[in-house]
C-alpha cells in the first residue's frame, strides 16, 4: 500500500496539538510578559519550538511547565516529545508510558508512544498504540488513518485485512469522504471477495472526482 500517495489524495485536515498558527513566538511571549504562569500559553510555545527544531529553547518552557504541574498530561506529554528531541528515545518511551499509566485515556501519548515503538522495530506494539489512539481521538489524522491499516496489510495476520478495513471505514465516517481511503479500502475488500463494496466505493469516487 503505498502511503504517501494515498495520503496525497486526501484533503488536507487541520493539525493536531500544534500551536495556533496565527501566533508567532514574538506573540506568545507578548501573552506571558502579561501572565508568564499561562500554562495554555506556555504549551503552545513549548509546541512551536519542538516543531520548529529547538528543543534547547523549549527545554525551559517545558520545565517551568512541569513546576506548575506536574500531573498535566499535556505537560507530561511534552517532556516525553523534549526527550525524543533530544535523541533520548528510551527515555522518552518511559516518559510516554508512565503518562499513559497517569492517563491512558490521552489519545495523543497513544499516537507518540506508537511513533516510538515502529521507530524501534516494534510493529505489534505499534499497531496496538496506533489503534488505542485511533479508539479514542474523535477526529484522527488522515495519515494516521492510512498508516495503521498499511500496517496491519503488511503484518497480515488472522483478521488484519477485516481491521483494516474497518479503520478506513471509521476514518471515513469521521472524516468525510477522502479519497485516499476509499482507495486504500478498494483493494481490501477486492482481497476479501466484497466486490459489490468495492464497485460501490468506485461510483463514489467516481462521481465526486
Amino acid at each position: 500500500m503505498k502511503i504517501s500517495f494515498l495520503l496525497a489524495l486526501l484533503i488536507p485536515a487541520a493539525l493536531h496539538a500544534h500551536p495556533d498558527p496565527s501566533h508567532t513566538l514574538a506573540e506568545l511571549d507578548a501573552h506571558l510578559i502579561e501572565t508568564p504562569d499561562h500554562q495554555e500559553t506556555l504549551r503552545r510555545k513549548a509546541e512551536l519550538l519542538l516543531g520548529t527544531g529547538n528543543p534547547a529553547a523549549a527545554s525551559p518552557v517545558i520545565g517551568r511547565l512541569l513546576v506548575l504541574d506536574a500531573r498535566h498530561a499535556d505537560n507530561l506529554l511534552l517532556d516525553a516529545r523534549l526527550a525524543y528531541a533530544k535523541g533520548a528515545k528510551d527515555e522518552s518511551k518511559a516518559k510516554a508510558r508512565s503518562l499513559l499509566n497517569l492517563k491512558p485515556e490521552h489519545a495523543e501519548a497513544w499516537n507518540f508512544l506508537s511513533r516510538l515503538e515502529e521507530e524501534g522495530g516494534h510493529r505489534d506494539a505499534a499497531i496496538a498504540a496506533k489503534r488505542r489512539y485511533l479508539g479514542l481521538t474523535t477526529k484522527p489524522g488522515p495519515w494516521d488513518v492510512l498508516t495503521c491499516p498499511a500496517w496491519l496489510n503488511e503484518r497480515h495476520g488472522p483478521g488484519d485485512d477485516e481491521s483494516a478495513l474497518a479503520i478506513l471505514d471509521t476514518g471515513l465516517a469521521r472524516l468525510g469522504c477522502l479519497s485516499g481511503l476509499h482507495y486504500a479500502a478498494i483493494p481490501l475488500e477486492l482481497k476479501l471477495g466484497l466486490h459489490d463494496s468495492a464497485l460501490r466505493r468506485i461510483d463514489v469516487l467516481v462521481a465526486r472526482y
